[in-house]
């Protein structure tokens, strides 16, 4: 079967891949990239995906997306702000937002909804945009300078949840806006799911419903 998904979507399927390889050691998944975030999706109406697993900026219900596609939101998602495990501000149980500055950020670009929440944090503090060092919307160059330790950037609160130790990010306990942004499934309607498609979405609902139940257990205080 064929995934549509961008890198930080990708990234959280890890697990489902892992217990369906398990479970089917025959099955074979191809996973090919697609924009975020939007719900025009050609690839699943020309048949070349059988499903997408896209981030969406604001409600779906407030995107185009057509009569033939059938939408499930999986996960409300939101942003992080994240520093490197040996970083001054990892050790700190308090971090205030006019602190972080003076410090090299690492952003997605200007039109992505992680910038937008960052821009609109410093805005509403009545700070002056913070300095930003590097534009990627890479999710592994953000992490692997992050983890350097000299920059801070922002992560999805899911991805953090399944890989933070393992990228070496520690979350710095900062609220920035909330802004509807969650990550949907996407397919045709009245397109007949085969056997090993229903097995990946069965796998992916259970999934997606632990990681929901985890991050609002740590986000209680």
């Amino acid at each position: 079967m064929r995934i549509g998904c961008p890198e930080t979507v990708a990234a959280l399927i890890t697990p489902v891949v892992e217990q369906l390889s398990r479970r089917y050691p025959d099955l074979v998944l191809h996973v090919v990239e697609v924009a975020a975030p939007t719900l025009d999706l050609p690839e699943l109406r020309d048949r070349s995906l059988d499903l997408a697993m896209i981030r969406v900026a604001g409600s779906p219900s407030g995107h185009r997306y057509g009569d033939d596609l059938d939408v499930e939101v999986l996960l409300n998602d939101e942003t992080r702000v994240v520093v490197g495990k040996d970083s001054s501000f990892a050790r700190r149980r308090k971090v205030d937002l006019a602190e972080l500055a003076g410090e090299h950020w690492i952003l997605p670009p200007g039109n992505s909804l992680n910038s937008t929440v960052v821009m609109e944090a410093f805005r509403t503090r009545g700070l002056a945009a913070p300095k930003v060092s590097l534009v990627t919307y890479s999710m592994q160059l953000r992490a692997r300078v992050v983890a350097a330790g000299r920059h801070v950037s922002v992560f999805p609160r899911s991805v953090l949840r399944l890989f933070a130790g393992e990228m070496s990010l520690k979350e710095l306990p900062i609220d920035l806006p909330s802004m509807q942004w969650p990550i949907a499934l996407v397919m045709l309607k009245n397109r007949m799911a085969n056997p090993v498609v229903q097995l990946f979405i069965n796998e992916v609902r259970a999934t997606f419903k632990s990681l929901e139940r985890t991050s609002s257990s740590r986000r209680v205080r």
